[in-house]
C-alpha cells in the first residue's frame, strides 16, 4: 500500500553520496487482509498541461513534488527533471508531519538471542571470548550451540591450513613449513576420528558405515578451500588426504636461471610486477648495463630516472611525457619515440560539445546562453549543470 511518495530535486545527495541523480522517496506498507487499496498508482506515465512526462501519482499529489518541474536532458534525450527552489528541506519537514501517525500496527514477539556484531561477505564460523559463533552473512552473528565441537574442530582444520598457506606465501623455507603441515595433519586427524571426512554428506560410507552428514559447514567462506585436503577413494569406500599432506604441492617452483635478457624480463615482471635488475642479473649473471643493452626497445628510461615497458611509456597523457623530455640531449631517443606515437589534432569541425559537459566552465555557458537568447543573463543550478534562463521584465 502507498503511503507516500515523494520526488526529490536532482543533485539533492551530491554532497554526501557524490551522485546527482534524480531521486524518488517511496514509502509502502503492507496492506492487512481487511484493507483496501489506497486507489493510488505510481504504475502509469502521463504529460500534464505543460508538456511534461511525469508519473501519474504527482500529477494528482503536486504538494509532494519538492521542488519545481522542469524540462531537461540526458544522455538519451529529453527528460522531466525537478530543480531546487530554495525551500526542499523546509517542504520535506512538512510532507513528513502529514505521515499517518500508526504506520505499524500488529503485534510482534521478538525472541532474545545472544549476538554480536560481526563483518563478513559471507556465513562463516568465528570463536569470541571463547564461544562459536556463526555469521548470518548480514552483519549479525548468533552463537552456534547445535553441533558446536564439530564446528570447533572444523575450525581448528580450517585456520592450521590458513597458516600453512601464508607460510607458502611468504616464501618460508621448508624447516618452517614442516611443523605448519604437521600441525594441520594432527587437527585433520582429530576431526576425521570425531566427526568423519569434512565433506561428509551422509551418504558416502566408510567401510560399511556412513559417514556423518558435515554438509552444514559450507556455510563457512572458506569450506570449499578446506575441502580440498581430502578426496572420496569409491573404490576402496573410504576418504583419503590429499598430497599436500606428505609433500610440498603448492610452492611455486623459482627459476633460477635463464638465457636471454627477454626472459629474466619475463620472470622480474611476473614474480614482483615491475623490473627487477637485481633478480635479472641473478638470473642472467649479466651486469645491468648489459640487460639495458639488450632489452633496448623493450624498456625505456624515464626523466624519473627509472625503467619501465616501452608500452606503458608509450601510452597515457603522450603531450606531458613529451613536455618533460623535449630539448634534453640524453632524452633525444624518448622524444623521437612520444613524438611518433602523438595523436593527429583534432579541429573544431571535429569536436562536438554537449550543454552539461562537465569539462566546461559555467561561465562559458551563460555566455552562450546570453549571446543566443540575448538575455541578459543564465545560472547554474545545483552540480550537474542544469541551466535555467532568467527573462528580464518589461
Amino acid at each position: 500500500m502507498i503511503i507516500g511518495c515523494y520526488k526529490l530535486p536532482a543533485g539533492v545527495f551530491s554532497r554526501n553520496a557524490d551522485t546527482d541523480v534524480q531521486t524518488d522517496l517511496i514509502i509502502l506498507r503492507k496492506r492487512a487482509n481487511s484493507e483496501k487499496p489506497s486507489g493510488d498508482s505510481i504504475l502509469n506515465v502521463i504529460t500534464n498541461k505543460d508538456g511534461l512526462r511525469i508519473n501519474e501519482y504527482f500529477e494528482k499529489h503536486p504538494e509532494n513534488v519538492l521542488g519545481v518541474l522542469s524540462k531537461g536532458t540526458n544522455a538519451w534525450g529529453e527528460i522531466t527533471t525537478v530543480l531546487d527552489d530554495g525551500s526542499f528541506y523546509d517542504k520535506l519537514e512538512t510532507a513528513m508531519k502529514k505521515l499517518p501517525k500508526d504506520l505499524f500496527s500488529g503485534k510482534t514477539e521478538l525472541k532474545p538471542i545472544e549476538t554480536i556484531v560481526s563483518v563478513s561477505d559471507k556465513p562463516r564460523f568465528f570463536e569470541k571470548n571463547g564461544k562459536i559463533y556463526s555469521d548470518d552473512g548480514a552483519g549479525t552473528a548468533t552463537q552456534v550451540t547445535n553441533r558446536e565441537q564439530t564446528v570447533r574442530d572444523y575450525m581448528a582444520v580450517r585456520d592450521a591450513y590458513k597458516e600453512l598457506l601464508n607460510a607458502y606465501e611468504l616464501d618460508k623455507f621448508e624447516e618452517d613449513i614442516k611443523p605448519l603441515r604437521d600441525a594441520l595433519s594432527k587437527a585433520y586427524d582429530k576431526f576425521y576420528k570425531a566427526h568423519t571426512a569434512i565433506t561428509g554428506d551422509g551418504k558416502k560410507k566408510i567401510g560399511n558405515t556412513k559417514c556423518k552428514n558435515n554438509t552444514f559447514l559450507e556455510a563457512d567462506a572458506d569450506y570449499y578451500l578446506v575441502s580440498g585436503l581430502e578426496y572420496y577413494n569409491a573404490k576402496d569406500g573410504k576418504f583419503e588426504k590429499s598430497a599436500l599432506f606428505e609433500k610440498d604441492t603448492l610452492r611455486k617452483k623459482r627459476v633460477t636461471s635463464v638465457d636471454a635478457a627477454s626472459d629474466a624480463l619475463a620472470v622480474s615482471l611476473n614474480e614482483s610486477g615491475h623490473i627487477d635488475f637485481e633478480r635479472m642479473k641473478e638470473l642472467t649473471g649479466k651486469t645491468e648495463t648489459q640487460l639495458v643493452e639488450e632489452l633496448k626497445g623493450e624498456i625505456v628510461l624515464t626523466p624519473e630516472g627509472e625503467y619501465v615497458l616501452t608500452d606503458i611509456y608509450l601510452s597515457g597523457n603522450i603531450y606531458e611525457k613529451l613536455e618533460a623530455v623535449k630539448g634534453k640531449s640524453e632524452f633525444k631517443e624518448q622524444q623521437a619515440m612520444l613524438e611518433a606515437v602523438l595523436p593527429t589534432p583534432k579541429d573544431a569541425s571535429s569536436i562536438t560539445v554537449k550543454l552539461g559537459a562537465n569539462y566546461i566552465e559555467p561561465s562559458y555557458i551563460q555566455d552562450f546562453v546570453a549571446d543566443i537568447l540575448l538575455l541578459q543573463t543564465a545560472k547554474a543550478i545545483n552540480s550537474i549543470r542544469q541551466w535555467v534562463a532568467v527573462i528580464p521584465q518589461s
